[in-house]
């Protein structure tokens, strides 16, 4: 079975123009690049296994929308024919997105490429990344910033 990689709209504005701003060990934090909301994905059980399902090529990128299979706890997560799929375990799964945020436009006096001064060393380079206003915030007992050189 095919798959292509996990699109995820904003529950605010619809955009698909959303990253994942974190890392897998932390959390599921994603943010929209058109309206700054953040949001976390979670998968449930749809229901029965599909066999023969392999991950999307080319895969996907680090910062593309990503979410937990929530039979396995893989992040291999991808969209077939008929909803979400893990390549992991084959487990049919159901998104819900939770933690919805509303977003706030950036400070640009505080842009880490404006005037004020050159990009922090080891800051990621993605825009939609640098957008996220929600890096540091605390996730279940984790610092988010844990995950991200600053």
């Amino acid at each position: 079975m095919k798959t292509r990689k996990l699109e995820i709209r904003c529950p605010l504005c619809g955009s698909v123009d959303v990253s994942y701003s974190c890392a897998p060990h932390c959390c599921f934090n994603h943010v929209c690049a058109e309206c700054y909301a953040t949001f976390e994905p979670v998968t449930t059980l749809a229901g029965g296994k599909v066999r023969g399902a392999t991950p999307p090529d080319p895969l996907p990128d680090p910062a593309d929308p990503a979410v937990a299979c929530a039979s396995c706890d893989s992040v291999a997560v991808y969209m077939a024919e008929d909803g979400l799929v893990c390549t992991g375990c084959g487990a049919r799964l159901v998104l819900e997105l939770t933690e919805v945020t509303p977003g706030e436009a950036p400070d640009p006096r505080r842009a880490h490429n404006g005037p004020s001064g050159p990009r922090p060393r080891g800051l990621a380079r993605s825009p939609s990344i640098l957008r996220s206003r929600n890096r540091g915030r605390v996730q279940a007992g984790r610092d988010c910033r844990s995950s991200i050189q600053l």
